[in-house]
């Protein structure tokens, strides 16, 4: 057997909506299996092993983080069996640089992705990852694996961001900021019927959204108070940037191009500071928004940088 190694490439979706996502960083794949076991009339071994059910689940961080929270949003997007998800490995050839004509595929016919959160930390870019939860259509099996397949050509879409400040309502906190993660907290339910194996439908049963804040300026937990204060007016609107990269540095804070998220009501709370004798003292506050339309944290694209 060839030696052989492979890298993921991109995530495709094909049919209505039809794009491929580029600057994917990480993928795993989750199988989840509930078993039954039988030893047979009081035996030391196992005699039998049944599946009961199997929950599947792809997972992958990108850093083109517009174009992701675009094209998933926080309702999720919904593959139907006249579309298509593919998630492609390149295999890379032996003892030279290049890759090889031949490729693994694998394919989901139904499925829905959701984001589970955006992160970004200083000196580091801004990753959204999504979560692909994999269900059967009519009975069968929810992915299907090929061998040689070729690879798509994914455009180059050179989309970066990085952490960038955050307003309080009136108060703007740019400097100090080290990290920021905003979790859009879905809980999902899968459901498998009649006795199958595979799920068959997904339900999204609470959104439970949290937004976690780390800074250097301690000084910001007496601004948000070392207990709690909750934020309902229009004036409490929290802001998180995420700035948008140039080749050589950052686009202007001035220019419509950066990522911004919304959250219009939220209780605010420090949670901790830490710090020691050779390290920097951090706080670290966590929003949790509180709201009852859908959209509870807003996400917009090409804004400016106001107030900076």
């Amino acid at each position: 057997m060839a030696d052989s190694i492979y890298g993921l490439t991109a995530v495709e979706v094909t049919g209505t909506g039809a794009f491929i996502q580029g600057q994917v960083t990480s993928l795993d794949f989750e199988n989840e299996l509930n078993k039954h076991e039988v030893a047979a009339d009081g035996g030391l071994y196992t005699t039998f092993i049944t599946v009961m059910s199997q929950k599947p689940k792809f997972a992958f961080d990108c850093t083109a983080a517009a174009l992701a929270l675009t094209r998933v949003p926080y309702n999720g997007l919904k593959i139907v069996p006249t579309d298509t998800i593919k998630f492609i490995f390149a295999k890379r050839l032996a003892n030279e640089v290049g890759y090889d004509t031949t490729h693994e595929l694998f394919t989901v016919a139904k499925a829905l992705l959701l984001p589970r959160q955006i992160a970004a930390r200083q000196e580091e870019a801004a990753a959204v990852s999504i979560d692909t939860y994999l269900l059967s259509n009519a009975g069968a099996a929810p992915i299907a694996h090929t061998t040689s397949a070729s690879l798509p050509t994914v455009t180059d879409t050179t989309e970066v961001f990085t952490v960038g400040p955050v307003h309080f309502g009136a108060t703007e906190v740019d400097d100090g900021i080290i990290e920021t993660t905003v979790e859009w907290g879905h809980e999902v339910v899968l459901k498998p019927y009649a006795g199958k194996v595979w799920n068959t439908a997904a339900f999204v049963r609470r959104l439970r959204p949290r937004v976690t804040i780390r800074t250097e300026d301690v000084s910001l937990a007496r601004t948000i108070g070392t207990t709690s204060q909750v934020g309902q007016a229009t004036t409490d609107d929290v802001k998180v940037f995420y700035r948008k990269k140039t080749a050589v540095g950052n686009e202007a804070d001035n220019a419509a191009k950066h990522l911004l998220l919304t959250i219009s009501a939220s209780q605010w709370e420090v949670t901790g500071i830490t710090g020691g004798l050779e390290n920097e003292s951090e706080a670290t506050i966590v929003l949790t928004p509180i709201k009852s339309t859908e959209a509870i944290v807003a996400v917009t694209t090409n804004q400016q940088i106001q107030g900076s």
